[in-house]
């Protein structure tokens, strides 16, 4: 029986994204939707069930955060998977590992987006504005941090801007999931302004959305480029060379995923090298999620474990291992008793398959 909690972004998506492979390797499956947005699991359900899956095989179970702590603490359940913060995926470990059971967790994230000097400009500031406020960036591989070189920071933010200011309500962006976001990010973008940022678009409260908002003249130790937003917010940070840009995107708690704007195929194999990530795109960003066959997850804090590809699948079952003896002989050289001659044998044996010739032709 496979435990599943799902966030609130995204509540159908993640209703079935772990269930289906969790269903194909044969389990049973309980979900623990957000408390805010239970009927997508609920419709879920209905329609596995109009295809024909045997009943209770997919069960919801609807209730608030102690729910999901008694899902976790369920003698009935062998496994759980999380999707959720950081802070959150932390005591769900802890849970499992009393119980010794897998947990597979996806968590917080803070990716960062790196424009090189040579990178595709207008492609750069499209595809990253879009990977950062999709959904109202309300997604763990939103891009949170951008670091654009030195010589085309201008140039970029310009652009940014003008792809910013083009956004509409209800259009392209939605409200943001709860008040509690709502307030992250304007206390983020406050305090960024405080620092020494500059609002180079946004940064206002508007109802239950908040402007898609581009923050300018920001540096490395601010929160604004260490702390998980979860909003349409984008801070943009100077670089000078690669060295630089690497320690900038590595000094994070979090790895969940980067994206890279280069036509230099070495500064992509470095950065593939050396950023901490479990996923990296190259002139593009979020399209990995929606590419099943590939695996996706975190490392650092951004979680254990990956989702969809043959990995994916594999972590809903356990490894058995089978050895038959098919001749069944009275007995073994090498067990008991231990003569002189078996000694002798198993001596000479040891130096004829471990000959240097012996060992070429095997």
């Amino acid at each position: 029986v496979v435990g599943i909690i799902a966030p609130i972004n995204f509540p159908f998506c993640f209703a079935l994204d772990d269930a289906i492979p969790a269903l194909i390797a044969g389990n049973a499956v309980i979900v623990k939707p957000s408390e805010k947005n239970p009927q997508s699991a609920l419709q879920a359900k209905t329609l596995l069930a109009e295809c024909g899956l045997p009943a209770d095989l997919y069960q919801v179970v609807v209730g608030e955060a102690d729910l999901g702590e008694a899902l976790v603490k369920s003698s009935g359940v062998d496994m759980i998977c999380f999707t959720g913060s950081t802070e959150t995926g932390k005591k769900v470990a802890l849970s499992c590992a009393e119980r010794l059971i897998p947990c597979h967790l996806e968590l917080s994230g803070k990716a960062p987006a790196i424009v090189f000097a040579d990178a595709p400009l207008k492609r750069a500031a499209r595809g990253i504005v879009w990977s950062s406020f999709f959904h109202s960036g309300q997604d763990c591989v939103s891009t949170e941090r951008v670091y654009v070189h030195e010589s085309i920071h201008d140039a970029f933010v310009e652009l940014a801007v003008r792809e910013a200011k083009m956004l509409k309500f209800e259009r392209d962006l939605g409200p943001l999931l709860s008040e509690r976001q709502l307030d992250i990010t304007a206390e983020q973008v406050t305090e960024a302004v405080a620092q020494g940022a500059k609002i180079a678009c946004g940064g206002a409260v508007a109802g239950r959305y908040y402007l898609p908002t581009i923050l300018t003249n920001v540096s490395q130790d601010m929160n604004v480029t260490r702390r998980e937003t979860f909003g349409p917010l984008l801070p943009i940070v100077k670089f000078r060379d690669v060295d630089e840009v690497i320690r900038f995107a590595n000094d994070s708690p979090y790895g969940l995923q980067a994206t890279v704007w280069t036509r230099d195929r070495k500064l992509v194999e470095r950065c593939c090298r050396e950023i901490q990530a479990g996923n990296i795109l190259v002139n593009d960003g979020l399209i990995n999620f929606t590419m099943v066959e590939t695996p996706f997850g975190g490392i650092k804090q951004s979680g254990i474990g990956v989702r969809h590809s043959k990995e994916g699948l594999k972590r809903f079952t356990y490894d058995l291992t089978v050895v038959e003896d098919r001749f069944c002989g009275p007995t073994e050289l090498y067990w008991f008793p231990y003569t002189p001659w078996k000694g002798k044998l198993l001596k000479k044996l040891r130096s004829f398959f471990f000959h240097p010739w012996v060992r070429r032709w095997l």
